[in-house]
């Protein structure tokens, strides 16, 4: 009987955290949302005059979902202590097994449904992820660690479902995307400096290498950002691959800010559906940097704005002398250098 005791007083604990997450989901905000969007939507002729119904409905539904879910939480939580109550009262000790194993499942969900909303906290945390890998460097052993870094993110991705498409790829600069529900939400903290210390194979001294990573969530309506079509510039280009072989490579630009995507050939896309997909990235990347520099308008956008985030130093890979890795958001250390370049890095990422 101590134990189904013991039992209540730590499920009635559980009551704080049920609030705090309550208001973490702002559920009032939620609330609101869903009678604006309902009231919306049941006016006459709003399949025909929403710009985007589809888009709408999505959101209703994504609400609502988060309503249901904590919903479903408290009255699990009220469930488990009237259960508690019960046993205590009839001096019930068989329900104990039944009574841990629900407890058990509705801390579970309390957690993952804690996660979402600490991933969702900035609107676009459910959205996919552009990652782009950069170093104004050249040279044969940059290009070895921003592959390190791709097959980092790939193999991350993989482990937890997601799929890692590429985008653009050239000697100094990958970009591609990790798609799936919440991508951006776990990785938005990967955005800064990451830096390789090794031996260089030119001077055989030991060297600093810097590469930038930049994570900007994809968006879901091409039309969230809208860009005059004069302001794109494509360039095409002939090239040769390392055989020798002709490649016809394009590059987008975004006239005002420079942003730049490649396009090169034999993905199998046409070329435009690739023009596609590389207007899609810089409009993601654009409206980041409207967000970051609270603006309103993209006309307003002239200049890329500096942002801190990516100034600041990510996480340190260190090859000599001692193989480590330096994680300089989480202050997290380890010695396993393979292992985090394999993909470990669930406990290094910064989800705030």
């Amino acid at each position: 009987m101590l134990e189904i005791i013991q039992l209540k007083e730590n499920i009635d604990n559980y009551k704080e955290l049920l609030n705090d997450l309550k208001s973490l989901l702002d559920l009032p905000k939620i609330e609101s949302e869903i009678n604006t969007i309902e009231q919306q939507v049941s006016e006459t002729g709003f399949w025909t005059n929403t710009k985007n119904p589809k888009k709408v409905m999505k959101r209703l539904t994504y609400l609502k979902e988060k309503v249901e879910k904590y919903d479903q939480l408290e009255k699990a939580w009220s469930d488990l202590k009237n259960l508690c109550d019960l046993a205590i009262e009839e001096k019930d000790v068989s329900v104990l097994d039944d009574i841990l194993k629900t407890f058990d499942s509705f801390k579970k969900d309390l957690d993952k449904l804690r996660l979402e909303a600490i991933l969702s906290a900035d609107g676009f945390g459910t959205n996919n992820a552009i990652i782009t890998i950069h170093s104004d460097n050249k040279d044969e052993q940059t290009q070895e660690y921003l592959k390190m870094l791709f097959n980092m993110y790939s193999k991350w991705g993989e482990e937890n479902k997601f799929t890692v498409q590429m985008f653009s790829e050239s000697i100094h600069e990958l970009v591609f995307g990790v798609i799936g529900k919440y991508a951006y939400g776990y990785l938005k903290g990967e955005k800064g400096v990451h830096q390789f210390t090794d031996i260089s194979k030119l001077t055989n001294e030991l060297c600093n290498y810097e590469i930038l990573v930049d994570v900007v969530p994809e968006l879901e309506d091409s039309e969230e950002v809208y860009v005059k079509p004069e302001n794109y510039l494509i360039n095409c280009y002939l090239t040769k691959d390392k055989e020798g072989r002709h490649r016809d490579v394009s590059q987008v630009v975004h006239v005002p800010t420079g942003i730049n995507i490649w396009l090169g050939s034999g993905s199998g896309a046409t070329m435009r559906e690739k023009k596609s997909s590389a207007i899609k990235i810089i409009n993601s990347k654009l409206l980041d940097m409207m967000r970051y520099a609270k603006l309103e308008s993209i006309e307003d956008l002239i200049e890329i704005p500096v942002n801190e985030a990516l100034m600041n130093k990510r996480r340190s890979y260190i090859f000599y002398p001692n193989e480590m890795v330096q994680d300089h958001r989480t202050n997290i250390e380890s010695d396993s250098l393979k292992g985090v370049l394999q993909g470990e890095i669930d406990g290094m990422l910064s989800l705030t």
